[in-house]
């Protein structure tokens, strides 16, 4: 294997992040029911998402109304779904 090798690994992120948050929640340094504007200032603001109004445990179960984001990739300049698919 190379050193730039590249992997698409999709999905397979979002069981390991879910771990590490539970983990965190286990630690009680964070708090399920916590608006993500908590742990990510600003992060989650624009296009009709408030971080204030939307939870860790909605980002968890997938109940948070965030859309996907592949929805927005045809706003980006720099990264085109075409470019994704010809240069995995």
């Amino acid at each position: 294997m190379r050193g730039d090798s590249r992997f698409r690994i999709g999905s397979m992120t979002k069981p390991f992040v879910a771990t590490v948050v539970l983990q965190l929640v286990g630690e009680g340094r964070v708090v399920l029911d916590a608006p993500v504007e908590r742990y990510l200032p600003g992060v989650v603001r624009g296009h009709g998402n408030d971080g204030r109004r939307i939870t860790v445990r909605q980002l968890l179960q997938h109940t948070s109304g965030i859309p996907d984001y592949l929805d927005y990739l045809k706003y980006l300049d720099y990264l085109k779904p075409e470019d994704v698919l010809n240069d995995p």
